[in-house]
C-alpha cells in the first residue's frame, strides 16, 4: 500500500482535544497552562492541524482552549465539528453559519 500527501497537506498526526476542554467525560483537567502549552508543543512538533467540536468539553470548552493554544501560530488548521443535541437549537443552517462566525 502506497501513501500519498493528502491535498489539504496535513500531517500523519494531529491532535485529538477532546479532553482539553475537561467536562463530565474526562473530569477536570490539571491546569488549563499544561493543556495549552500541550497542544503547542504537538504543533512545534510538526503537528499542524487540531480535531474539535463545540460539544467538546461543554459549550465549546475544548475549542476555547484551542483557540487560546494556536493564538499566534501560523499554518495549523483546525477541523471542528457539531453534533446535536436533544435541545440544540444551532444544529440548522442558519445556527451552523451564526457559530462559525461568533468569535
Amino acid at each position: 500500500m502506497r501513501f500519498t500527501r493528502n491535498p489539504l497537506g496535513l500531517s500523519s498526526l494531529g491532535y485529538g482535544s477532546w479532553e482539553a476542554g475537561g467536562g463530565t467525560t474526562w473530569g477536570p483537567n490539571n491546569s488549563r497552562d499544561e493543556v495549552i502549552n500541550t497542544i503547542r508543543q504537538s504543533v512545534t512538533s510538526g503537528m499542524n492541524w487540531v480535531d474539535t467540536a463545540e460539544v467538546y468539553g461543554g459549550g465549546g470548552g475544548s475549542e476555547t482552549m484551542v483557540g487560546k493554544a494556536l493564538k499566534g501560530l501560523d499554518d495549523v488548521r483546525v477541523c471542528t465539528k457539531v453534533a446535536p443535541e436533544s435541545d440544540d437549537q444551532r444544529y440548522t443552517e442558519s445556527g451552523l453559519r451564526q457559530a462559525l462566525a461568533d468569535p
